[in-house]
């Protein structure tokens, strides 16, 4: 990553907003950050660690741009809405729209799925009644019933987490590629997985019913057979 200019780290420094920033917003604890953070300038952090959420702001040094990003359990998402190269622009749009960004964070607007959701079959999914709440060390952290909308048309329909090993398996709907995927996580690390791909929801339950459990026991293996080692 390119080395973060004195003169931008000035600015972002002396920023008025940071004064202006509600110390609590829609239940989020504010923290300011003011640090490099995994390679970039974090400049402040909305969170509530009891639903495992977050809303940040970064300043990327390489693009010479501020953006916003959103953590979602153990996923990571870019927020489009925020993304500018000049202070005062930020301040201006994170003014207008945080808010209701972190209200969406906590619970996302079922009605803004339209009818998406119900034409693809995701609302009366029947394999809904077959998710556990938990399974092999996994937790249900993500129900269909409580689909978020993400980036460039995804939707995160479903997701299964072990916190203390950060690994989870999530599961997503593209409406322009009008296609399931699923995304896997070991241990931090993402892994590729195509066992989940399909176009409709009775192909996404029959490999849901086929890969899902024993997916789930490759990857408790592997976290036991990590923690043995520790």
């Amino acid at each position: 990553m390119s080395k973060i200019k004195d003169e931008i780290r000035n600015q972002i420094e002396e920023w008025d907003y940071f004064a202006e920033l509600p110390k609590e917003l829609e239940g989020f604890r504010l923290t300011i950050d003011q640090e490099i953070i995994d390679g970039f300038y974090r400049l402040f952090t909305y969170e509530d660690k009891s639903i495992h959420r977050k809303f940040f702001v970064i300043y990327n040094a390489s693009l010479g741009e501020y953006h916003a990003q959103e953590e979602i359990g153990l996923n990571l998402f870019c927020q489009i809405d925020y993304i500018t190269s000049d202070l005062a622009e930020l301040k201006r749009m994170l003014h207008d729209g945080m808010a209701t960004s972190l209200r969406k964070l906590r619970r996302f607007p079922q009605e803004e799925l339209g009818t998406i959701f119900a034409e693809k079959g995701i609302a009366t999914w029947d394999y809904i009644a077959e998710l556990p709440q938990s399974i092999l060390g996994f937790d249900l952290f993500v129900h269909p019933n409580s689909s978020i909308r993400i980036i460039n048309g995804s939707f995160l329909i479903l997701d299964y987490t072990d916190f203390v090993s950060e690994s989870n398996f999530a599961l997503y709907y593209n409406i322009y590629r009008d296609e399931f995927f699923g995304e896997l996580r070991v241990l931090k690390m993402p892994r590729l997985i195509t066992e989940f791909d399909a176009v409709e929801i009775e192909e996404l339950s029959r490999k849901m019913k086929e890969n899902f459990i024993p997916m789930l026991e490759k990857v408790r293996k592997e976290i036991d057979a990590s923690s043995s080692k520790g």
